[in-house]
């Protein structure tokens, strides 16, 4: 067969998979713009915050409609709303991990339909993929916690177990305290009481006589 039909066939196959890419990114990316229909970006910070002003001039640059900052110095509402999400999620397993970083802004929750919290993230980020990945995403009863772009945590998430349930976990610990305690009376019985007289060691509650010269 000859050359020319081999080139032939590969750009044709090759024009047709580029329509096909381009016609899935564009899907992607119109069904990702979709997601921002119902999500909120509600970020806290101060006024005299650098980092602040410029993850709040790129909010006002790529999600006009899909945010609010809210200065904890300049509102008292938001102080009164951060508190009470600090309060809310120092319930959730996992905030032990998570504490410290809530002393820093810009601290941003992402929300859908204004109520169903699905990522907190801190830091000054400003990558519109991020957001809009965050955006798309389905609530549960999880929520997804950065520091930047890096997972730090997942809020409501049951501590790993190693695959064994929960139940299964203090079943066996509850079992092994008895073989402890009985273990360890033993010992104490018969080695180290053992030990003691042989040495004359004394008894608790009595004092050792001195020896005399």
């Amino acid at each position: 067969m000859d050359l020319r039909y081999y080139i032939i066939i590969l750009l044709v196959t090759t024009v047709i998979l580029a329509d096909h890419v381009v016609v899935t990114m564009g899907e992607s990316s119109a069904a990702s713009e979709a997601c921002l229909n119902d999500t909120l970006f509600y970020a806290y910070g101060l006024s005299t915050c650098p980092h602040c002003r410029s993850l709040h001039d790129f909010f006002d640059s790529e999600f006009k409609e899909n945010y609010v900052f809210c200065y904890l110095d300049k509102n008292a509402t938001c102080s009164e709303n951060f508190n009470s999400l600090v309060s809310k999620i120092s319930k959730m397993p996992g905030y032990d991990r998570v504490s410290r970083l809530l002393a820093y802004v810009p601290l941003t929750v992402v929300s859908r339909n204004n109520t169903e919290i699905v990522a907190i993230v801190v830091g000054a980020v400003t990558d519109r993929a991020f957001w809009l990945n965050l955006a798309c995403r389905e609530p549960d009863e999880k929520i997804l916690f950065y520091s930047g772009t890096d997972l730090v945590a997942v809020l409501g998430e049951q501590p790993d177990t190693g695959g064994m349930p929960s139940e299964l976990v203090i079943g066996i610990t509850a079992l092994s305290l008895p073989v402890v305690i009985i273990g360890g009376y033993y010992l104490y019985t018969h080695l180290f009481l053992k030990e003691s007289t042989e040495r004359k060691t004394p008894v608790k509650g009595t004092s050792r006589k001195k020896k005399l010269k």
